[in-house]
């Protein structure tokens, strides 16, 4: 925008410098410019919170082991010094999450802080402003004891709700961490909710009633000290040891779990999702997001040994994600969801295709069932690519079927060989 179409209120403090000579070629000066300390305190925070964490903030990523994307803003400073209603605007976000950790646990910190440390939120009368606390603890029993003493020691977290437990381990160790789940009430009178995230450790004394979230790396499931447990999200990683009890974990909060992600699991080990040993069938009525990332696909004989389990065990669904491979031989995972379902990620086979897709002549149209869905991908997993006589089949039944989907507006079919094809807006 140019200096003739008028200021616009929304930027950050920055220092104009005009040369003289220009002057006169402007009717505005820096003196007409709207100052912050006479600009709407919620237009100030506003602009904070996007120069803060908004798109095109300047941020350092940091890898998390926990499968998440954590940015820290590094220009936040310009905000904070630049006068009383920015640093009014900015400190409240800056300082609104708070990390404990024991001294020593240095690498662990790299790994997992998250905003301030305690001690400098403490120390600088910002404790207040904490809404969120994330605790780091090791297998390693001395900095376990350091995580404990340290939130024993930090000021109270008045105003925090939500905290963060990140535990990781070494070839599996046992943490437990009943002190600091008794501990997080005490420094937080309001916690509400307590997220907990496992890397490679076995962890007990966990409080069900206070954890919503999981998510679990190579390891298997916390031991739980109340027998209350009442998840909301759940990531599992059978990977590690005793896997059995990861699918347990699942089935015990299947009542609650409003999203549910399996990573690296075998194709023949998702039954296990939704039946016990006993063959009693599972069912999740609140569950709204499922990923599971199947392994052994390619395995020979793999398509004529997959299960096809009875009972409708997501019959509220609203997004599936099978992009490695579909784990069943029929359509166990969206029966009973059409009228919910709104996105489908699915990986087939030619030769599972006529489960998923039935032939034209059909009457029973899958996706003519799904009155909601409004993205479909399907990736196929074997042959190479659109050429081959049998996908050229699935790719044209796959597209005659999308137009029975009445909302879909966005389709697309990938292949190995990164050949896709890609259909958009088709009302539009």
């Amino acid at each position: 925008m140019g200096l003739g179409s008028g200021p616009s209120p929304l930027f950050l403090p920055t220092l104009y410098t005009l040369e003289t000579q220009h002057l006169h070629h402007y009717s505005l000066h820096m003196e007409s410019y709207p100052r912050a300390q006479f600009l709407p305190f919620e237009i100030i925070q506003h602009i904070a919170q996007y120069g803060i964490a908004g798109k095109g903030a300047q941020v350092v990523p940091a890898c998390s082991v926990l499968g998440k994307d954590i940015r820290e803003p590094t220009q936040i400073q310009g905000m904070l010094w630049a006068c009383r209603a920015w640093r009014c605007a900015a400190l409240p976000l800056y300082s609104s999450t708070a990390t404990v950790r024991g001294r020593s646990d240095a690498r662990t910190l790299y790994w997992g802080r998250r905003g301030l440390t305690s001690r400098k939120a403490s120390s600088l009368g910002w404790s207040h402003h904490v809404q969120k606390v994330v605790i780091v603890a090791s297998s390693m029993g001395v900095i376990a004891d350091e995580v404990l003493q340290e939130l024993g020691a930090s000021c109270l977290f008045a105003n925090a709700t939500h905290a963060e437990l990140q535990v990781f381990g070494s070839d599996h160790g046992r943490v437990d961490v009943g002190g600091i789940m008794k501990a997080m009430p005490v420094v937080m009178p309001g916690l509400s909710r307590v997220d907990l995230g496992v890397r490679k450790a076995w962890v007990a004394g966990v409080e069900g009633h206070l954890v919503q979230n999981v998510d679990l790396v190579a390891c298997p499931a916390p031991q739980f000290s109340t027998p209350t447990v009442k998840l909301k999200s759940l990531t599992i990683d059978p990977s590690g040891p005793d896997p059995q009890s990861c699918f347990a974990l699942a089935r015990r909060c299947a009542s609650t779990l409003e999203s549910l992600t399996a990573r690296y699991i075998h194709i023949h080990d998702c039954i296990q999702l939704i039946q016990d040993s006993h063959g009693r069938s599972t069912e999740y009525p609140n569950l709204k997001h499922l990923e599971i990332d199947a392994l052994g696909a390619y395995e020979d004989n793999a398509l004529a040994t997959r299960l096809a389990p009875p009972g409708i065990p997501f019959p509220n669904l609203q997004h599936l994600g099978c992009k490695s491979a579909y784990p069943f031989a029929n359509d166990v995972l969206l029966r009973g969801c059409h009228a919910s379902l709104l996105k489908l990620e699915i990986a087939v086979d030619a030769a599972l295709a006529g489960q998923l897709f039935p032939p034209d002549s059909s009457e029973d149209l899958l996706l003519a069932k799904c009155l909601q869905l409004r993205e479909l991908e399907i990736q196929v997993i074997t042959r190479s690519g659109a050429s081959d006589d049998r996908n050229r089949v699935l790719h044209d039944r796959v597209l005659h079927l999308a137009f029975a989907a009445p909302l879909l507006n966005r389709l697309r079919i990938c292949y190995p060989n990164s050949q896709a094809a890609e259909y958009k807006d088709r009302q539009g």
